[in-house]
């Protein structure tokens, strides 16, 4: 029953959206604020495991309404956020990574609603929730989990410098693995941007940085210019 409300309370509320902006125009009538408060952040601090699909309504519902949402209401949603992302079924934990990517994408006047300070403290919980996901087996090349990374390494800045070991740790070992047989491209590409942004990011706060990823990304990236399965890339 809390499914088919949550679908119709949905459906009632969007007068309006796009891809990029998620529910544009709104319902005068719905509160989607209450609903939030009073019905989707109660039932995301429930036992993960159970009630699964309304978990992913859940998580779908914040992706949609983000743009409408106030601060507080990301601030209390970020901290749940990495349990999720550690769910065994598929939709869950890629619903988690999209609604983390979205939130992380949305900007107030060009500068992000969560900012580097406000992310801090969750910076790597939230990496080690989203590296987790490649471990399942129907995802080891998601890109919801990837676009998410790649966002994370975006909008973290500076404070990025205390996990750049173990997001190239871990990117390396995921490029030497898909180079072997490239299938998604998106995923690709987000893994790319990941080290783009990071290596900016890092360099910009501590310049002599270059060197300790020339020497971690430059033997990897040898080898795979000398593999013809990464003409796909």
């Amino acid at each position: 029953q809390k499914d088919v409300a949550m679908y119709i309370t949905m459906a009632l509320a969007i007068r309006g959206s796009t891809r990029e902006k998620g529910a544009t125009k709104l319902n005068p009538h719905v509160n989607i604020g209450d609903f939030f408060q009073n019905q989707v952040i109660p039932e995301l601090k429930t036992n993960p495991q159970e009630t699964p699909v309304l978990k992913a309504d859940c998580l779908k519902f914040i992706a949609i309404f983000r743009t409408h949402l106030p601060l507080q209401a990301y601030q209390n949603f970020i901290p749940l956020a990495a349990q999720y992302l550690q769910h065994p079924q598929y939709v869950v934990h890629s619903y988690a990574a999209a609604c983390i990517e979205r939130l992380l994408a949305v900007k107030d006047n060009g500068k992000p609603r969560l900012t580097k300070e406000m992310i801090k403290p969750f910076i790597k919980p939230l990496l080690s929730g989203l590296f987790s996901i490649f471990k399942h087996e129907d995802s080891k090349e998601n890109q919801y989990g990837m676009k998410a990374i790649m966002r994370l390494c975006s909008v973290g800045g500076e404070h990025l410098t205390e996990v750049a070991g173990m997001v190239i740790t871990s990117i390396t070992a995921i490029l030497e693995e898909v180079a072997k047989n490239p299938r998604n491209p998106n995923f690709n590409h987000y893994t790319f941007e990941t080290l783009a942004c990071i290596i900016d990011n890092i360099c910009r706060a501590n310049p002599s940085s270059i060197t300790n990823f020339e020497s971690a990304l430059f033997p990897l990236f040898e080898k795979m210019l000398n593999m013809e399965s990464c003409e796909e890339f």
